[in-house]
């Protein structure tokens, strides 16, 4: 099953990255300063004994450069749903 998360924020980024680390294909959709680092270095999750792992995911900036998703979750703050998803 392959996995999209629409936001690598706190949430978004725990969720994509505990996805990754239990062998799940997961992509996710970015911007900024977080596309570009998880693209050179992957995700990286430091657990609260301090012990960091980091998992490579496939990112992109807009949904068409993906390949299509079993399942999609958005992990974004409210003010940014206007726009992924216009009405």
């Amino acid at each position: 099953m392959r996995t999209t998360v629409v936001g690598l924020g706190a949430v978004g980024g725990l969720i994509a990255a505990r996805l990754a680390a239990s062998g799940s294909e997961v992509q996710a959709i970015a911007r900024g300063e977080t596309l570009t680092r998880v693209r050179a270095g992957g995700l990286r999750l430091t657990a609260p004994d301090g012990a960091d792992r980091s998992v490579r995911i496939t990112v992109a900036a807009q949904p068409q450069e993906l390949a299509p998703a079993d399942l999609v979750i958005i992990a974004l703050k409210g003010q940014a749903w206007a726009e992924v998803a216009p009405m």
